[in-house]
Order: structure tokens, then sequence, then C-alpha cells
């Protein structure tokens, strides 16, 4: 394989070539072995692929999850501050006489 650049670090570093052949060029216990192997990388892609998606998905849930417990957090919050400002209303607190 010929490299794309200087000093070739990954697989996308080299020039990609498409060849192609008769089938009926190789044995039948070749063919089986050649769908065999494509197989496999076809269902190794797949799964890669698939746990890559399940881990992203958990990583959205548990993302969804916390800003609902921040968002209940903040409201609890604000929901504090009002029922206090309330109440220091309602007494008539003067707050430049707060000991």
């Amino acid at each position: 394989m010929e490299p794309k650049v200087h000093v070739p670090r990954s697989a996308n570093d080299y020039k990609t070539f498409v060849f192609s052949f008769d089938t009926k060029q190789i044995h039948h216990i070749d063919q089986i072995d050649l769908r065999k192997q494509a197989r496999e990388m076809i269902y190794t892609s797949l799964t890669t692929y698939a746990m890559a998606t399940s881990k992203l998905q958990a990583s959205l849930n548990n993302i969804h999850s916390q800003l609902k417990i921040e968002n209940t957090s903040s409201l609890a919050k604000d929901t504090k501050i009002e029922g206090l400002e309330d109440l220091v209303l309602n007494l008539g607190l003067n707050h430049k006489d707060v000991k």
C-alpha cells in the first residue's frame, strides 16, 4: 500500500485500491471462507456501532436525569426564597433593624 502522507499513523493515511475478480476463479472453499470473513467484519462493525450507540444513549439519559434534578432543585430554592420574602413582608420587619 502506498501512503498518502510522509509518516502514516493510521489506515486512513494510506491510499485505497479497488480491485475486482471473477468469483468463478476462486475455489468454493475459499469463497465460503471469504464470505465468513466478510460476515465477521460486518458483524464486528455493527456490534461496535451498537455499543457506542448504547453508551451514548446511557450518557444522554444520565444528563437528562441530572438536568431534571437541577431544575427541581432550582424550583425548590426559588419557592423557598419566595416564601421567605413573603414572611418578611408579612411580619413587616425593617431590614435596618435586623439582629
